[in-house]
């Protein structure tokens, strides 16, 4: 049976938080920096500033983007291990604390008071129970732009898979750059409405060159990938560059009278961290 420790998951967590808000994913640095090489004139200013901006926050400890969001965080949590403290609490309380002493913008409110929590929180928080003593927590930092451009769809199971990807692709030009392009997505088709959801957000957690996709799922995902690029959208609107960086697909049984679809996307800073204990 594994222990896991107050004090080692606080300085744990901490840390995370500290990394997905101030430092942007390697992969995506890796992107963006090779992609400026091969640009010219005014394409490559614009990615210029993409990468001025995660070095100023990394150098300054500034945030990496202005909306510093709302918290989620994914447990995966083994039958094997035990926690002997309360950690939406805790992980509550760190959040509270992260933010008041490095001057984040708070950006929880009542939905229809409007009353700031001034805290940050609820964190929102998700739990998976596996095998083992495995203890793993990812933290993705959402804003309102990339949040507001999730689209769920609860589709006509009749549609064929040609009928879907269009749909998908639909929605993706209705986004347009409203979520500050270019993106990281993911989709789940099936499963229930809730658990679509769930699995398309856990989707921007891979890197560009991680696959936990199956045959059919990365022969969707590229063509899907093509198609959007092939929008008018481009980095930040501006009809250049890709739109999307990589597009990750989840298919789950459904029932045989429905379809459900859900639509995450992760603008050009996603962030996130993770950690182990």
């Amino acid at each position: 049976m594994k222990e896991i420790f107050k004090e080692v998951f606080n300085q744990k967590f901490y840390t995370a938080l500290n990394e997905a808000h101030f430092f942007l994913r390697e992969d995506i640095k890796s992107y963006l920096i090779k992609l400026s090489k091969n640009l010219a004139n005014k394409e490559k200013d614009i990615v210029s500033i993409y990468i001025e901006n995660f070095k100023l926050a990394e150098d300054e400890k500034r945030a990496i983007c202005q909306d510093t969001g709302y918290v989620q965080v994914f447990v995966e949590l083994g039958r094997d291990v035990h926690i002997g403290f309360n950690i939406k609490e805790t992980i509550e309380e760190i959040v509270k604390d992260f933010y008041e002493k490095n001057f984040l913008r708070k950006s929880l409110t009542n939905p229809i008071t409007k009353k700031n929590t001034e805290t940050n929180t609820p964190v929102f928080i998700d739990y998976e129970i596996v095998e083992g003593e495995v203890f793993k927590v990812d933290i993705l930092i959402k804003g309102g732009g990339s949040e507001n451009a999730t689209r769920t769809k609860l589709l006509l199971p009749t549609l064929t898979k040609d009928q879907l990807e269009e749909v998908i692709i639909e929605e993706i030009k209705s986004i347009g750059a409203k979520a500050c392009p270019p993106y990281i997505i993911g989709v789940c088709i099936g499963g229930n409405l809730e658990k679509a959801i769930f699995y398309s957000k856990k989707l921007l957690l891979y890197k560009i060159d991680e696959n936990p996709m199956d045959s059919l799922e990365m022969e969707i995902s590229n063509r899907l990938k093509k198609k959007i690029n092939e929008l008018p959208i481009g980095f930040q609107g501006l009809k250049f560059g890709e739109t999307v960086i990589d597009l990750k697909l989840k298919i789950l049984p459904s029932h045989i009278a429905t379809l459900p679809l859900a639509i995450s996307v992760g603008c050009n800073v996603v962030r996130q961290s993770s950690f182990t204990i």
